[in-house]
């Protein structure tokens, strides 16, 4: 009972902060969207993971720092929203990418996904973190640790424990995590939950905000 008057504590404050973050969004670059076919630092690579139809007419870029209980809330409501209405229809394929700038344990969060991608556990690692980060609501306290890691691992069902820890040990992806979350920076993004729809860039956790930007853009 203690435990999920907790949680339910936790996601109110989390639908607060979302609300501040929404009231002083900042758009990127201005108010112009941006090309994400054209323009690098928006286009998907090969090596990206998505939900979806490849060739679905949305292209839907979330960018999320690990250690971000709103990002977590967005990811266990929107996301799963967004599935439903648009995921699981073939309009939207939908990538996250990690933007860490909130300190060390998101560095090493984002560092343990990467090391899950290597054994195809890239989204069940992904939303087992959001989803701890979400029940946990803080920041900079050291709940994401390497035996939260290896938890997830264990519950995800990842094949090869003793590769995953050494990759999650040794920090491989440390430097590539770090070159990314720099570009991302300089792209324009500085705050997350962030979204880039076909372009078109909201601030926030607003999804009625974000289903009309879909509809939008479904209707051209």
């Amino acid at each position: 009972m203690e435990d999920s008057k907790k949680n339910k504590i936790n996601i109110g404050l989390a639908i607060i902060v979302a609300g501040v973050i929404i009231a002083g969004a900042i758009l990127l670059r201005g108010s112009k969207p941006v090309d994400t076919n054209t323009d690098d630092a928006f286009k998907l690579s090969e090596e990206e993971q998505f939900l979806g139809d490849k060739n679905a007419p949305i292209t839907y870029i979330e960018y999320g720092d690990y250690q971000c209980p709103v990002c977590g809330y967005f990811f266990t409501t929107v996301v799963s929203q967004l599935k439903k209405d648009y995921i699981d229809t073939g309009k939207v394929k939908f990538v996250f990418r990690g933007f860490q700038f909130l300190g060390p344990e998101s560095f090493d969060a984002a560092n343990a996904v990467l090391c899950a991608k290597e054994q195809g556990k890239f989204w069940e690692f992904n939303d087992a973190i959001l989803n701890a980060e979400i029940k946990d609501g803080k920041e900079h306290n050291g709940n994401l640790n390497k035996d939260l890691f290896l938890k997830i691992a264990t519950d995800v069902g990842i094949a090869d424990k003793d590769s995953f820890i050494a990759c999650s040990d040794n920090g491989k992806y440390a430097e590539k995590i770090k070159e990314d979350s720099q570009k991302i920076n300089e792209s324009g993004i500085n705050s997350t939950p962030t979204s880039v729809i076909n372009g078109q860039v909201i601030v926030g956790v607003d999804y009625a905000r974000i289903k009309n930007v879909i509809e939008t853009i479904l209707k051209k």
